[in-house]
């Protein structure tokens, strides 16, 4: 639970920090790679550098649902939606059926891949959390109107 609460608090930050920079509505080329790159490299880990759970399924969102009571479960839900607002940056110059089938491949793929490696648990919960993050974040940087120099 402490990991999730320092990972939750990690993102929160990320974003914040992020959304810090944007908000100046310039980025330079460089720190859009550079923010990038580390971005991609912190969601692999957070991802695929855990432990082996085995095969497992959650087909049932509804499962995932009835559990958000936990405290860990929802602060888990809630990072899943916070670390894929910044993807959204790649998708806000797409039509909103864009957004949702890029998102949707990027979450089966992610799912997909956490259950052939044993990573993590193929869950339909987490698909709906990740779209959704991707989702609001092309709207939010669409609304942004970000300048790269």
């Amino acid at each position: 639970m402490i990991i999730n609460i320092a990972m939750l608090l990690l993102s929160i930050v990320g974003c914040a920090a992020i959304i810090y920079l944007l908000l100046e509505k310039r980025v330079s080329r460089w720190m859009l790679v550079l923010l990038s790159v580390t971005y991609f490299i912190a969601l692999f880990i957070i991802l695929f550098c855990r432990h082996r759970v085995g095969r497992i399924a959650i087909l049932d969102p509804l499962v995932g649902l009835s559990q958000l009571g936990d405290w860990e479960m929802l602060m888990q839900s809630l990072l899943n939606l916070l670390m894929f607002l910044p993807m959204g940056f790649f998708f806000r110059n797409r039509k909103p059926w864009q957004v949702l089938l890029g998102a949707l491949g990027i979450s089966l793929f992610i799912e997909g891949m956490q259950y052939l490696t044993m990573r993590g648990m193929f869950d339909t919960l987490d698909i709906l959390l990740y779209i959704l993050g991707i989702s609001l974040g092309a709207l939010l940087f669409r609304l942004l109107r970000l300048k790269i120099e």
